[in-house]
C-alpha cells in the first residue's frame, strides 16, 4: 500500500517537474502547496501581471489516471494559454469574475433565459455562467463569454476554479441524531458549491454516498449525515421551508449521491404531518 501511495505521488511530482519546465517560455510559475502530506493545490501565477490561479492536485491526478501524461498536459498548457491570452488584453468580460450558479431546469423555457448559456447539471437543476458585479451579478450569453478570449470548453472550468478560490464558513449543528452542515459565505453563490464536491466533502470529512445535499435558493446549500428516516423528514422540512423563502429558489428536492456516484439525483422525501395534540401531551 504504501509502494502505490509512493508511486501515486511520484506521478504528479513528474508531471509538475516537467510542466514546470514547458510553462517558462510562457513566464508562468508553478507553486505546488501542500495540505499536511500531500500536494493539496497547484498555483499558477503569471509573471507579467502577477495574478494568480489555483488548479486542483486531485483534478490533475484523475486526468493522469484517465490519460497519457503529455496529453494531460497539453490540455492545461492550452488552458493557462488562453487565460494569459485574456489578462493581457482588454476584455470588459473579466475571467476573473466569472462565477457558476444553479437554477431551475424549468427556468430553460422562459423568455428571459433564452440568450443565456448553460450546462445540464441534474434533471432538476442547470448551471449558469454569472460576471460578479457590485450589487449583484450578470448571468452570461455564449457571445459574452466568447469576449474572454477562451474556448467554449474553458468557461466552465475557470467559473469553478474562481469559485473554489472564494472563502466560506461552515456551521454544524445536531438534531436528533442527525448532523447538517450549513455552507454559507453570503455572496450569492453558496448553493454553487455544490458543483465542487472534494471542496465540501473535505471540509466534513465524509464521502459522497454517505450524504444528502439540499439547495433550495441560490444562499443556502445544506450537507447532511441523516439519522434513520428521521433525519430526512427534518432535512425535507428545512429545504422546504428555505425553498419558500429564498429570493431566487432553485429547487425543494433533495440530492443523493447512490454507490458514490459523480451525478447526484434528487430525492423525493415523503413528509410526515404529526399531531399538536399528541405533541402537547
Amino acid at each position: 500500500l504504501k509502494l502505490r501511495v509512493n508511486m501515486h505521488k511520484s506521478s504528479l511530482e513528474i508531471f509538475l517537474q516537467q510542466w514546470k519546465e514547458q510553462l517558462k517560455c510562457l513566464r508562468v510559475e508553478i507553486k505546488p502547496v501542500s495540505n499536511t502530506r500531500q500536494v493539496d493545490h497547484v498555483e499558477m501565477i503569471d509573471i507579467q501581471t502577477g495574478k494568480m490561479l489555483r488548479i486542483s492536485a486531485q483534478k490533475i491526478e484523475e486526468k493522469i489516471q484517465e490519460k497519457e501524461m503529455d496529453s494531460v498536459m497539453l490540455i492545461y498548457t492550452d488552458f493557462i494559454r488562453n487565460w494569459q491570452h485574456v489578462l493581457h488584453s482588454s476584455n470588459e468580460i473579466c475571467p476573473e469574475k466569472i462565477f457558476p450558479v444553479l437554477r431551475p431546469k424549468s427556468i430553460i423555457h422562459t423568455k428571459s433565459f433564452q440568450q443565456v448559456h448553460w450546462y445540464p447539471h441534474t434533471i432538476e437543476t442547470v448551471i449558469a455562467l454569472a460576471l460578479d458585479q457590485e450589487k449583484g451579478y450578470k448571468l452570461l450569453s455564449k457571445e459574452e463569454l466568447e469576449k474572454t478570449g477562451l474556448e467554449e470548453e474553458e468557461w466552465l472550468m475557470l467559473a469553478l476554479e474562481n469559485l473554489r478560490q472564494k472563502p466560506f464558513s461552515v456551521k454544524k449543528e445536531t438534531v436528533a441524531g442527525s448532523h447538517f452542515y450549513f455552507f454559507h459565505a453570503n455572496d450569492g453563490y453558496d448553493a454553487a458549491r455544490m458543483l465542487i464536491d472534494d471542496l465540501w466533502l473535505g471540509a466534513i470529512g465524509k464521502r459522497r454516498e454517505d450524504v444528502f445535499v439540499s439547495i433550495p435558493h441560490q444562499d443556502v446549500f445544506i450537507v447532511a449525515k441523516c439519522h434513520a428516516k428521521s433525519g430526512l423528514q427534518i432535512l425535507a422540512r428545512m429545504t422546504l421551508e428555505f425553498y419558500t423563502e429564498g429570493r431566487s429558489p432553485i429547487t425543494s428536492f433533495s440530492f443523493h449521491y447512490p454507490n458514490g456516484q459523480q451525478i447526484p439525483e434528487p430525492l423525493f422525501i415523503f413528509l410526515h404531518h404529526h399531531s399538536n395534540q399528541k405533541a402537547d401531551k
